[in-house]
């Protein structure tokens, strides 16, 4: 009798060996694999953050009912538990800068030889298309000619925004956005955005590299974007991504740039990347960003305090914490479809 309750009594204590064996799998940082990539790349949930089981549910569900660009399948929300060993992709290489974010001569010692307008439906504001002698090209937006549709626009402009986002991508190394600069084009006062061609419309984001994925995740939620929707990043003929039209963000508090359900920080790239950690090498990368420079570039364009001191929190949150957790943005995350939240305002 005494050995059948020895053996009853061990029964459950073996049990939660075995599932304390299980269930302390990789976490942290590294957990997903310093420097992994590819879509079958496992991601571990961010330490401490009640709401991100929460946010990954809500991505599953959504991934479930909406069908892929490509048709294949989106990338899913392993078990934190678990990790890959294997990689679709070669590790990412931080240092590379893509051609189209290469500096180019200043357009200011350039001649125009042509400009033309472009797709009046293609922007909020008015746009045109400059070619200059050396045959390069550039997106003129003149502040003239920015929209007063929406009256939650910081005075300081969308222009400045465009040049803007410009800089944060070349502070943090992420080589995604082509070179724009404040230009005094015909006009007046304006942004001008090499032109990245050729390049094709944008695909769905599980169809760009990991990398690519998690770099966007992070321009996008250090700048605050609010509308980051697919007419908003192209295709290079490399496959690679390349964001455009960056006027709405930077915003000054969470009720910048509403527009009614479209509000907060608008894009499928933090959304799918939000609760996660990011991988190391970015992670990494980010740290060795000065931000004290990166904060008086911003405000020699002209932004607002709130503007730069906002990028400045998003950025110190995203190095402190391994990734994406909104304590440094009290507002709306969501998908490009406003009504899939993925986190709401805080209180």
């Amino acid at each position: 009798m005494n050995r059948l309750l020895l053996r009853v009594a061990l029964v459950p204590i073996l049990f939660g060996l075995f599932g304390l064996h299980r269930r302390s799998g990789p976490s942290g940082p590294d957990a997903s694999g310093s420097g992994a990539t590819g879509r079958t790349r496992s991601r571990s949930p961010l330490a401490g953050r009640s709401h991100a089981d929460d946010a990954r549910a809500t991505r599953e569900r959504l991934s479930a009912a909406r069908v892929s660009n490509a048709g294949s399948a989106p990338r899913s929300s392993p078990d934190s538990s678990t990790t890959s060993t294997e990689s679709a992709e070669p590790a990412p290489d931080y240092s590379s800068v893509p051609h189209h974010t290469e500096p180019w001569p200043d357009p200011m010692d350039l001649q125009v030889t042509d400009i033309s307008p472009m797709n009046a439906h293609a922007h909020v504001n008015e746009a045109y298309i400059v070619t200059f002698e050396d045959g390069s090209q550039g997106l003129y937006k003149p502040a003239s000619g920015e929209t007063s549709k929406w009256d939650t626009i910081p005075p300081s402009g969308m222009a400045a925004r465009e040049v803007a986002a410009s800089v944060v991508d070349r502070h943090l190394g992420l080589g995604l956005t082509p070179s724009t600069t404040m230009w005094n084009g015909p006009d007046g006062p304006g942004s001008l955005q090499r032109m990245a061609m050729p390049n094709s419309p944008s695909n769905d984001p599980a169809d760009y590299t990991t990398s690519e994925q998690q770099r966007m995740a992070v321009f996008d939620y250090v700048i605050g974007n609010s509308d980051r929707h697919t007419g908003n990043y192209l295709t290079d003929e490399n496959g690679g991504i390349v964001p455009i039209d960056h006027g709405l963000a930077f915003p000054l508090d969470e009720n910048s740039f509403d527009r009614g359900q479209i509000r907060g920080i608008r894009s499928d790239f933090v959304a799918n990347d939000y609760g996660h950690y990011l991988d190391r090498g970015l992670v990494l990368d980010l740290e060795r960003v000065d931000s004290d420079q990166l904060g008086d570039d911003l405000s020699r364009l002209g932004l607002e305090d709130a503007a730069v001191d906002g990028v400045i929190d998003r950025l110190d949150e995203v190095r402190e914490s391994g990734g994406i957790t909104g304590a440094a943005w009290p507002g709306r995350i969501t998908e490009v479809w406003a009504k899939y939240v993925i986190r709401e305002t805080n209180p």
